[in-house]
């Protein structure tokens, strides 16, 4: 089973084996989820992030369909960033997993999720 944070702002946890010492921090806020992961040498990790905790005033988001259900014109995208880099994430359920595993280093992953207008191509993050 995988972690729901939900709600969680913040947890920080530093665990060590006979590798080295696994580090991960999480910082959420309205429509973004962001960790900083430190994965011992000789190891991999594989990394799947939650939907981000949304508050919507006046929108009804379905964040499992990645859509928005207000109406056709906006579309809800949700977008993947490992070491600055944007990919493509591999959809699990309602978890968004980095497609390869990250290998021993210092690393951070974040996921967001904004509306974007199909009329206007203008964004608003959730708030």
């Amino acid at each position: 089973m995988l972690p729901q944070p939900a709600t969680l702002e913040w947890a920080s946890l530093s665990l060590p084996t006979v590798l080295g010492t696994i580090r991960l921090s999480l910082n959420q806020t309205a429509g973004l989820v962001n960790i900083s992961l430190t994965v011992p040498a000789r190891s991999t990790a594989r990394v799947c992030l939650p939907p981000p905790a949304i508050k919507t005033a006046g929108v009804a988001a379905n964040i499992e369909g990645r859509r928005t259900v207000q109406d056709d014109a906006l579309v809800q995208v949700d977008t993947l960033v490992v070491d600055g880099m944007g990919v493509a994430g591999v959809a699990e359920g309602r978890m968004l997993c980095l497609p390869k595993n990250l290998t021993s280093g210092d690393h951070t992953v974040a996921r967001s999720v904004h509306l974007l207008d199909k009329v206007t191509g203008s964004a608003n993050r959730f708030e």
